[in-house]
């Protein structure tokens, strides 16, 4: 499916569902499903707050509390129906007051924001802000303008992605349409899998680009039945996600290194001998650097509740992608290079380790093969691109690749070199496959070594 080609906009899967009834959105709630819906009730109630939006704002970027409910979803929408720019938000659920006051602050001196959607319960650490707080209790307060929603084009900004600590002078990237559509096709080129089931269960959170493009906006463009969770229902009690892994058939899980961690060091021996994962075929894990260790240890622990090691797909993505970069397909476990430490600091080269000194090993997780329409090239810092195993900086170039960030031509005019995104990562291939290192920022030079 070319989504592309399909739809100018997300707002036009909305409209032309071929199956609006079908209810596939499934909020999670204390016990159970607390709430599902289709594509037509979310059209509706998006199209009601978008024709209340268009009544004081146009064309002007507005900031929206990720939480993982429903109240998200449609503010989402109706922000891009109103013909303005959404902004995804981090909550103020699991970060200090401070913390919170001081990453709003700057994500409005970026953006010139006037309005956030949210809780209630914010307007007092937004007081200083000069900011609007409309919230689920006061949307009806707005009038309703008697026109038509704005229907977005390919080249409209379909929303701008802000990292979760974004502070200081932050940068927000700006992701039009046409890049989301393409990234959400070259993710789903990979996932689909009509025979053996495509249910999602996620608890990632939707201000990040892992939990709204891997989370909500592939099982939305796809009606793919998704269970979602919170962070912090996971946090609290990453058991909860396991049962329901187990009850909902979950065939598609996502998840950072730390989160599958979390979960195989907090299992309760009663729920592992209750639940059964045999479903799950893709496992993905990325958002932060992979510990092979990890993925073995999740591996043993839950293979006694039928989960596969091939399962496992790890991946490699940013938000200056929209998302997705690379996936490991998942035909066969993961793979594991293990190289030596020594020829990697003095000669930036990843060459295979037959050391039984285990302080000379490195152990590095294939992040797979790039997607489908995604170049990635490894080059020196001239811009010369390097063979394989060479250590080197990651570029990229994709239709789902950013244009650049909002507001931010000082960092622009750097981001690009011969048309190819500079990611800021170092990393290597092999056979094809792309294996991370670590970013160009961490490095320090010690003694000439790297």
């Amino acid at each position: 499916m070319n989504f592309e080609e399909k739809f100018e906009s997300l707002i036009e899967v909305l409209i032309q569902s071929p199956q609006p009834n079908k209810e596939f959105l499934h909020f999670m709630g204390p016990k159970g499903i607390a709430n599902s819906l289709g594509h037509d009730e979310i059209l509706k109630l998006s199209k009601d707050k978008a024709l209340r939006l268009m009544t004081i704002s146009n064309k002007e970027p507005i900031l929206i509390e990720g939480e993982n409910t429903l109240e998200f979803l449609t503010n989402f929408f109706a922000v891009m129906m109103s013909g303005n720019i959404p902004v995804p938000v981090t909550t103020n659920l699991w970060i200090n007051d401070e913390r919170y006051v001081e990453i709003i602050k700057s994500i409005k001196a970026t953006t010139k924001a006037n309005i956030l959607l949210g809780n209630s319960s914010l307007q007092e650490l937004i007081r200083d802000m000069d900011l609007l707080l409309v919230s689920k209790e006061n949307w009806k307060d707005l009038k309703k303008r008697e026109k038509e929603v704005y229907m977005p084009n390919a080249d409209d900004i379909a929303f701008i992605q802000f990292s979760s600590g974004s502070t200081g002078n932050p940068k927000g990237v700006v992701l039009k349409h046409k890049q989301v559509l393409a990234n959400l096709r070259q993710i789903t080129n990979e996932i689909h899998d009509e025979e053996r089931g495509n249910n999602v269960i996620t608890w990632l959170p939707v201000h990040h680009d892992m939990g709204l493009i891997g989370g909500i906006l592939t099982p939305f463009i796809n009606q793919y039945d998704v269970y979602i969770m919170t962070p912090y229902e996971f946090a609290v009690n990453p058991n909860k996600w396991l049962k329901t892994i187990s009850q909902y058939r979950g065939n598609i899980i996502v998840a950072p290194n730390s989160g599958y961690h979390m979960a195989m060091k907090r299992v309760r021996q009663k729920v592992l001998d209750s639940i059964d994962l045999s479903s799950v075929r893709i496992a993905l894990c990325g958002a932060e650097p992979i510990n092979y260790k990890t993925l073995e240890n999740f591996y043993e622990t839950f293979k006694v509740a039928g989960l596969k090691k091939e399962a496992f797909v790890p991946c490699y993505g940013m938000a200056e992608n929209t998302l997705a970069i690379s996936f490991h397909r998942n035909r066969r476990p993961f793979k594991v290079d293990i190289i030596s430490k020594k020829e990697m600091l003095e000669n930036q080269r990843a060459s295979t380790s037959g050391s039984k000194d285990e302080r000379d090993n490195l152990y590095f997780v294939s992040c797979g093969k790039p997607l489908a329409d995604i170049e990635v090239k490894i080059v020196d810092d001239r811009g010369n691109e390097l063979p394989e195993r060479s250590i080197g900086n990651i570029l990229i170039k994709s239709p789902s690749t950013t244009e650049g960030y909002y507001q931010r031509e000082d960092i622009n005019k750097d981001l690009f070199q011969d048309g190819m995104l500079k990611t800021g990562d170092l990393g290597y291939m092999v056979g094809g496959e792309l294996y991370i290192t670590g970013r160009k920022k961490d490095l320090t030079i010690v003694n000439g070594l790297n």
